[in-house]
């Protein structure tokens, strides 16, 4: 059975950002482009509804029948940007495995747009269909298994639920490593997940877990190191973080804490996507490696 160490494989975007800091600056660029490109795109497909629909969606007390038809306003953006916004996560996320599994294909930090990126595209694009249905169905079944009012239907439901629940997981690692095997191997393909993680649920439910403690201890850390960066700033210039928000203000340090803002932004969501995705990417290399070693064995 193939080994891997849950632990080395949630610090495995750590040591990346460590050994290929260019690497990630270059990310961070690309991050920074493509909000300027989103804002760009939602300046001409909403025109003069963009800034009104926006401050609906940053007001916390947003009436709900506002926030819904603002919802239906944002649609013309929505139809140009989900799929832009799907090419771009697989374009990152291509990058992070190009460099785990092809660190000799480099430059450019290791970014492209090409075939490899419409598949993994496509791929988590049907995961995330097959992941949806499933987690449907098991809630359905949860759900219908609890609409009875006695307390033994109600102890069925609780059962049922957390049956529900564990199986969308079970379910959700099981094709975890379907976007990278894709990858390795130039062919969309959920099944060859499901073989390859075969008797490893536990470990890699442990690797990912960690991961996600860990970005999201990250992701807090940068976002309270911003806000006092910030908040310096606003000290010295005489201005709120609101009016960094709104670009303007009556310092010129507004412009400094906008720009450190934006490189904040783009900093922080690629050291997440890297913790976050650097984990299956060297799970699948140790699980393929291993499965490739097995079958020359039995020739």
């Amino acid at each position: 059975m193939a080994s891997f160490s849950p632990t080395e494989a949630a610090f495995e975007g750590f040591r990346i950002t460590r050994e290929r800091p260019r690497a990630v600056l270059v990310w961070v660029i690309a991050n920074l482009v493509f909000s300027f490109l989103l804002g760009l795109v939602a300046t001409i497909t909403l025109g003069p509804k963009f800034a009104e629909i926006l401050q609906v969606f940053r007001s916390p007390q947003t009436d709900p029948a506002v926030f819904w038809h603002a919802m239906v306003e944002v649609r013309p953006f929505l139809l140009v940007a989900a799929p832009v916004f799907l090419l771009f996560q697989a374009m990152m996320n291509c990058a992070i495995y190009r460099m785990i599994l092809r660190p000799y294909d480099g430059g450019g930090g290791f970014l492209r747009l090409g075939a490899d990126e419409l598949r993994v595209a496509g791929i988590t694009l049907l995961y995330t269909v097959v992941w949806t249905v499933v987690l449907f169905l098991t809630t359905a079944a949860a759900l219908f298994g609890g609409v009875f009012g006695n307390p033994a239907a109600a102890l069925f439901g609780a059962i049922l639920s957390a049956g529900a629940f564990f199986c969308s997981i079970f379910v959700l690692i099981r094709l975890s490593l379907a976007a990278p095997i894709s990858f390795v191997e130039h062919r969309l393909t959920l099944a060859r997940s499901w073989v390859l993680t075969r008797g490893h649920f536990w470990r890699l439910f442990g690797a990912y877990a960690l991961a996600f403690v860990l970005g999201i201890v990250t992701w807090l850390l940068m976002w309270v190191l911003l806000f006092l960066v910030l908040s310096v700033l606003g000290q010295i210039g005489g201005f709120s973080i609101e009016q960094i928000g709104a670009a303007a203000g009556p310092s010129p340090l507004v412009f400094v804490a906008v720009l450190l803002t934006q490189v904040g932004f783009g900093l922080i969501a690629t050291c997440y996507r890297l913790i976050m995705e650097a984990p299956a990417a060297v799970i699948c290399k140790a699980l393929m490696q291993d499965d490739a070693a097995s079958f020359a064995g039995q020739i």
